[in-house]
């Protein structure tokens, strides 16, 4: 509406995919946008999708200072603060928690990891997003049922992110549809291997097979 007043061009730079929940001033507003840029290609292809003139939007990926992701941190510190032995295997996790992060999936797979590694230890890192308030008590519910309790570190929200991935042996967070998980490039800017799923931008990130630091998983079922 501003820039209908003053006669200024409107760019309106989309974190998230399109999606019926957006309001109808979030939507008019895309509709009188001069450009709608997505954080992934992914992301524009799906206001694409969704009607809008694919001459007005645009993909440019999200980026990080490298400056401030030193790999060569101590993991000591880290491990320490979440109460990590050592010699333990550790997975960090770190997102806003609700379902389509891939929290619940990720335990299950810890569940079948435990097998082979007992004392590997899984650090959740973030709070319940607040339109999914409840979701760390239904992870840890999931996580007992299944026999892991024990090997789950919820963490709530932290600041020291750095920290926590130079501490852990392996990143992951299989979410569903990520529109592009700067996470990703954070975690393997410490250098640590990245297991995710190859859906949705996060194929724009982590390249399967490319990059000895990434790894990707299996497609969403």
């Amino acid at each position: 509406a501003l820039a209908a007043l003053t006669g200024a061009k409107a760019l309106i730079h989309a974190h998230v995919n399109y999606g019926d929940w957006m309001g109808r001033g979030v939507t008019w507003a895309f509709g009188r946008a001069d450009a709608i840029v997505g954080v992934s290609s992914h992301t524009a292809s799906t206001f694409v999708k969704a009607g809008y003139r694919s001459d007005r939007v645009h993909a440019v990926l999200n980026a990080i200072d490298p400056s401030r992701w030193d790999p060569s941190l101590d993991p000591a510190p880290g491990r320490a603060s979440l109460g990590v032995p050592d010699d333990a295997p550790l997975i960090v996790s770190a997102a806003r928690l609700f379902r389509w992060k891939g929290h619940f999936e990720l335990l299950s797979a810890l569940a079948l990891v435990k097998r082979k590694h007992p004392n590997v230890r899984l650090a959740i890192v973030g709070s319940d997003y607040p339109a999914d308030s409840g979701t760390t008590r239904m992870l840890k519910e999931h996580a007992s049922k299944l026999g892991i309790g024990e090997n789950v570190i919820f963490t709530g929200q932290r600041s020291d992110i750095a920290a926590l991935l130079a501490a852990c042996d392996v990143f992951s967070l299989p979410s569903f549809e990520e529109p592009f998980g700067l996470v990703f490039a954070e975690a393997m800017a410490m250098k640590r291997p990245v297991v995710a799923l190859s859906n949705g931008g996060t194929q724009e990130v982590v390249e399967h097979g490319k990059d000895r630091r990434a790894m990707v998983g299996l497609p969403a079922q």
